[in-house]
């Protein structure tokens, strides 16, 4: 069962100059890990993003977008439980990031744990009130779980 959390339209410290040069490191490893997303190059991009993840940047901010990157990528090779244990470092890392609460509602959703994921979604409304995709992916689960 492929995901229909394919896509959405969410957006997301003081540092000393060896955190400055992890982050600068970090940053290259996410960018690197975009690319290979992008041309579906799926094990690649994790493993740039597993990368990121283990400079262990002092930026919490930064390092929720490394986890929920690479939750979504766990998502696209199918590993579910991996991607929600890295949506949950993501939320983690920073509690207001809404893309950490998305993937895990995703995975969720992908592992049948239907009121996790709409718990998962909205929290993503109470941080993105209106949010358009999360309303939608909300209904939609909604539906399922009463159909169950």
């Amino acid at each position: 069962q492929k995901s229909f959390f394919t896509h959405n339209t969410l957006s997301g410290s003081f540092m000393d100059s060896s955190d400055s040069t992890k982050i600068t490191q970090a940053e290259e490893y996410k960018s690197k890990g975009n690319e290979f997303l992008k041309a579906s190059k799926f094990q690649d991009a994790l493993d740039e993003y597993t990368k990121a993840i283990e400079l262990n940047v002092s930026d919490n901010r930064k390092a929720a977008v490394y986890y929920a990157n690479r939750a979504f990528v766990n998502i696209k090779l199918e590993n579910y439980g991996f991607a929600a244990e890295d949506a949950t470092s993501a939320v983690n890392k920073d509690p207001k990031y809404p893309k950490g609460y998305y993937r895990r509602a995703s995975a969720y959703f992908d592992m049948g744990k239907l009121k996790q994921a709409i718990a998962n979604l909205k929290r993503v409304l109470e941080l993105v009130p209106g949010d358009a995709d999360a309303t939608e992916k909300l209904k939609i689960v909604q539906k399922v779980h009463k159909e169950k």
